[in-house]
Parts: C-alpha cells; structure tokens; sequence
C-alpha cells in the first residue's frame, strides 16, 4: 500500500469494473401484458425489446458480489478473500463462491 508524505496529495482511481446480467428476460410484450401498456411503447418509445430480469431467488447482493468479482479478477488481485486492502474495510473477511450471497442466520 502506498502512503503518501505529508503534504502531499493521495490519487485514486479505478482499477476495474465488473457487471453481471442475470440471464432469465423478459419480452416487452409480457411487459405491456403484465402493466397494460401497449407495447409499442416499450419497442419504439424506450427501444427495448426485452429486458434481463433476475430469478426469484437471486439477490441484488448475490449479483453484486458476482460483478465485484469479475472486476477483482480484472485487476489481477490474487486469493480467494480480500480483506485490509482498500476493497472493504479493514478487519472484514469476505470469501468469493457460490455460498458468499448466503446470508448468515
């Protein structure tokens, strides 16, 4: 980690980005069907045709995590935890998997 002398000023930037698209859509006319606008509207107003929508039993969390990993891995950071390095606070342990979006109970 980098420390900067007094006096001096600290640059940050970003050293990736990662996204995740659920895979499941939707069509805009189950839109119009579901909301009772015509879906002309969705098609030649907005210019969607159709629209990624997440599962019932996946979580924003659960794809957040999946988008921050794919940026971890961009940056090139290696492990399978990140923990003190900027990513979360320090003291913080997060594990990247299948079981990470699991909330604890």
């Amino acid at each position: 980690m980098n420390r900067t002398k007094p006096g001096e000023r600290e640059t940050v930037g970003i050293a990736s980005i990662g996204s995740y698209i659920p895979p499941g859509t939707i069509t805009s006319e189950e839109i119009a069907r579901l909301s009772g606008i015509p879906a002309e509207v969705f098609i030649e107003k907005i210019g969607m045709e159709r629209k990624h929508v997440a599962a019932e039993d996946e979580h924003p969390s659960e794809m957040g995590i999946r988008a921050a990993k794919e940026a971890v891995e961009r940056a090139g950071i290696e492990g399978s935890t990140t923990t003190g390095s900027g990513l979360l606070p320090p003291g913080s342990r997060r594990r990247w998997g299948p079981t990470a979006a699991t909330p604890s109970r």
